[in-house]
């Protein structure tokens, strides 16, 4: 009887350490320096095998597999990198307003919604049915070939969430803002 016991012990013991000790998913992205512990709270889709990839896209609530493809109608963090090179993007007000012309306007975002040691921009913006979009820009890496006082790469980072929702995924959108890492914005800024 007592080794049963302990054998039971023994078993709860190592199923616990399991569970707590399984380390983190992380997305990498080697093209546009991205590094990012995938919260719990999130699923992270895979990157389709026949398309450039540019970032990554994150499914909250009950988000699976199947849900990857139609991101855009489920809660979700997407971000979405690309080389530094237009005009319209140089500078990171310009960066912000390209995504607000493309969902005609944006609010004021929610304060706080930065990324350590990078300028960024932030805003909302409503969406058919009620859905919420929260943007966040910023910019990084080496000096970019048409400019050298800028960034060589542009950063979107996006929440997709309905108002129920909001001040839930706001925490795990947070999260990710904060433990993402890019490349440090080695430019001399004016």
């Amino acid at each position: 009887m007592i080794r049963l016991a302990r054998a039971a012990v023994y078993f709860v013991a190592i199923a616990m350490h399991s569970q707590g000790a399984s380390p983190p998913k992380i997305y990498r992205n080697d093209e546009f320096g991205v590094r990012l512990p995938v919260p719990k709270a999130g699923f992270l889709c895979a990157s389709p095998r026949d398309e450039h990839e540019h970032g990554f896209v994150i499914l909250l609530g009950s988000g699976r597999s199947e849900n990857c493809r139609s991101a855009g109608y489920h809660r979700s963090v997407v971000l979405f990198a690309f080389g530094n090179a237009l005009d319209d993007t140089k500078h990171l007000a310009g960066l912000l307003n390209m995504e607000c012309e493309i969902a005609e306007g944006c609010q004021s975002g929610p304060a706080g919604l930065e990324i350590a040691g990078l300028p960024t921009a932030s805003g909302r913006v409503k969406g058919p049915d009620g859905w919420i979009e929260l943007v966040v820009v910023t910019q990084a890496g080496k000096p970019s070939g048409y400019e050298p006082n800028e960034p060589s790469v542009n950063y979107i980072f996006s929440l997709y969430t309905r108002p129920e929702y909001l001040e839930e995924d706001l925490k795990v959108f947070r999260t990710i803002l904060q433990t993402v890492k890019l490349p440090s914005a080695r430019v001399k800024r004016r």
